[in-house]
């Protein structure tokens, strides 16, 4: 496997479900050619209050805190950003 670091354009990107995860596809254009990358056995992640119970049923799952931040230049959002003195 050959590592390449340049700078590339995103054209498409895609996931599949497989037997050992979620496999995310992505074709890039750099300068000089076209790319394939594949990146394999990821897991699935959402974000859920914490106050919220879980049935997940027979499927099992992962459940731990984080803290959330949210980009600045989020116009939704109405609370302070991480980092932030909340002055």
């Amino acid at each position: 496997m050959q590592l390449i670091n340049q700078p590339a354009f995103l054209l498409t990107r895609q996931w599949r479900d497989t037997p050992d995860g979620i496999a995310l596809e992505f074709w890039v254009r750099t300068e000089s050619q076209v790319l394939r990358l594949v990146i394999p056995d990821q897991q699935a992640v959402c974000f859920i209050e914490r106050h919220c119970d879980i049935d997940s049923g027979n499927i099992p799952f992962q459940r731990k805190p984080l803290a959330l931040c949210l980009s600045s230049r989020s116009s939704r959002w109405t609370g302070s950003t991480c980092g932030s003195s909340g002055s």
